[in-house]
């Protein structure tokens, strides 16, 4: 019973950091984005202020659940992800002109993916969090 009862305890916690991690990706994807006009994301380094705003923010969120160490580590690893991630879909947007305005399908497509991505790495964060606690 005590075991089932640290179980759901666990299980809860880690269902509230992916949500803080999803509100998170909200907020910082779409809001803070807007306070960054001129930053260019099809270069290497061009979305820096953006990858660093979602590694502080995750740190933020991380150390409510982990100690410095594990919350440091998991905010790197978002920060690394989310800028990889966004450049690869910059890159990939930018060689074959896609376009909302062209071909808005795969333009959307590759949105999802994106996103998707974005998702995936929540995930993986929580359960690298939950295995190194």
């Amino acid at each position: 019973m005590i075991l089932l009862f640290v179980f759901i305890c666990i299980s809860t916690a880690m269902e509230l950091l992916l949500l803080l991690l999803l509100i998170k990706h909200a907020v910082v994807d779409l809001y803070l984005q807007c306070f960054h006009p001129t930053m260019n994301k099809r270069a290497y380094f061009g979305g820096w202020p953006h990858y660093l705003e979602h590694a502080v923010f995750t740190l933020l969120i991380c150390c409510a659940f982990f100690n410095f160490e594990i919350a440091f580590m998991l905010a790197a690893i978002d920060g690394v992800l989310h800028w990889h991630i966004d450049y690869t879909k910059h890159v990939v947007q930018t060689r074959w002109n896609i376009t909302p305005n062209g071909n808005k399908e795969l333009y959307w497509f590759i949105q999802c993916v994106d996103q998707s991505l974005h998702f995936i790495t929540y995930y993986v964060l929580v359960v690298i969090g939950l295995g190194l606690s």
